[in-house]
């Protein structure tokens, strides 16, 4: 992790769900930056700047990073996971939409 190039930072924003009495994970995934996932926003040209996101959600800094499924199966230990299309869960007839 390199502390003094924002523009080189991945920050991740996942919710994993464990489907209890199974080994089923699934991963929701939050896309975009807002001022409430920070108690103090580094702000920066490369970094994340509450301004320049709201106006453009595709500027560096303004999105997290996708990890991949080698980093949550092996590295965060949630064995075989589903990341989650679109932050719905299906289970069984019943879609929940997830907002993290």
């Amino acid at each position: 992790l390199d502390t003094h190039n924002h523009s080189r930072q991945v920050y991740f924003n996942v919710a994993p769900i464990h489907i209890g009495g199974s080994d089923q994970w699934h991963v929701a995934l939050k896309q975009h930056v807002s001022k409430e996932d920070f108690l103090q926003p580094q702000l920066s040209e490369e970094g994340y700047d509450p301004a320049r996101c709201w106006m453009n959600r595709a500027s560096a800094g303004c999105n997290y990073g996708r990890p991949s499924q080698r980093l949550l199966e092996e590295d965060f230990g949630f064995g075989a996971v589903n990341i989650l299309q679109d932050n719905v869960l299906t289970f069984g007839s019943v879609r929940i939409g997830l907002e993290i």
